[in-house]
């Protein structure tokens, strides 16, 4: 069963997970339960790949990506598989999210949730939907297969068991 990352990572720490050199005048949040909070630089999905350790774990490189946004930087509380949100479409996820107890998530960039999936060292978490959407409909998904981070565009509509959406917010 995979357990949710419960983990505060310093801009250091992941600076030293993706070979780059990260700083902040921020001081690192506290532990939040529930939730991955870690540091992530402002740095686009392509700018990601570029990094020394993170190109060893992403593939395809994510150069053929149509749309690509790039967060502010900071920290991020994140939740890599937001709870009871499998084998929902992407419409019925964004529903969870806005019911009152999920309020302040919000889907998230790929930039943001690779970051997340690279420095938790997460190797089971399924799929999971960002907020990128190219033109042909198709939600941007990132999963974790034998250690690497897979870059996908899936359908919105589909209700796979094994899809999940990643939400959260910058602290």
């Amino acid at each position: 069963m995979f357990r949710l990352p419960q983990r505060v990572l310093s801009a250091a720490e992941v600076g030293q997970s993706l070979g780059v050199t990260c700083s902040t005048t921020r001081r690192c949040p506290w532990r939040r339960p529930g939730y991955l909070v870690f540091y992530y630089g402002g740095w686009t999905l392509g700018e990601l790949y570029s990094f020394p350790t993170a190109n060893l774990r992403m593939w395809p490189k994510p150069s053929s990506c149509e749309v690509d946004i790039k967060a502010s930087a900071g920290y991020y509380a994140v939740q890599l598989r937001v709870p009871h949100s499998a084998a929902m479409t992407w419409d019925e996820q964004s529903q969870l999210l806005d019911r009152k107890w999920w309020s302040s998530l919000q889907p998230l960039p790929m930039a943001v949730v690779a970051t997340g999936l690279l420095v938790s060292e997460s190797h089971h978490v399924g799929w999971i939907r960002c907020a990128e959407e190219s033109s042909n409909g198709f939600r941007a998904i990132l999963g974790v297969k034998n250690g690497r981070v897979a870059v996908c565009y899936h359908n919105d509509g589909d209700r796979h068991p094994h899809l999940w959406i990643a939400a959260g917010h910058k602290l």
